[in-house]
């Protein structure tokens, strides 16, 4: 019986350690700056030990806005999964809603988003969308996104 016991608990360690191992792998081990610009919106990102945080602007002078986005990150291979805690407008500019706070207000109840990468260069990836709408953004990066993914390049950060 005490036999039984004892290799059922070292099962359960090894289980254990597969998981802390896959849980550091996948999303602990980030450590990237990332930016991303479009015609009308930046986005600067960084990561640290599983905790995203994203500063969005709309380039915009006279109905412009910046928020503040909180997420976790997972990253396996070539996907990045964020699952979001909070989104806050830190700043608006004008009356009228633009792109970027009707984004943030229509994705407030939507907690998990997912993205597909694939390297251009050292420094470069293409992300693409598929939700809320289809986009591709190119993006530039700095450090590892997870011990796990494809894009793994330390030596500028």
């Amino acid at each position: 019986m005490i036999k039984y016991k004892k290799i059922n608990l070292l099962i359960f360690i090894v289980l254990i350690t597969i998981v802390i191992i896959f849980l550091y792998g996948t999303s602990l081990s980030c450590d990237y700056r990332m930016k991303i610009e479009t015609k009308t919106t930046s986005y600067n990102g960084i990561c640290k030990l599983g905790e995203t945080s994203w500063i969005e602007t709309q380039k915009n002078k006279i109905n412009g806005s910046i928020w503040n986005v909180t997420a976790w990150s997972f990253s396996f291979k070539n996907n990045v999964i964020y699952i979001i805690k909070k989104r806050e407008r830190l700043n608006k500019i004008g009356n009228i809603p633009n792109n970027l706070d009707i984004y943030n207000t229509q994705l407030d109840h939507i907690s998990i988003l997912n993205y597909e990468y694939y390297d251009l260069s050292e420094h470069h990836i293409a992300i693409f969308s598929q939700f809320p709408e289809e986009h591709v953004f190119i993006a530039e990066v700095h450090g590892t996104l997870s011990l796990f993914s494809s894009k793994n390049n330390n030596r500028a950060k």
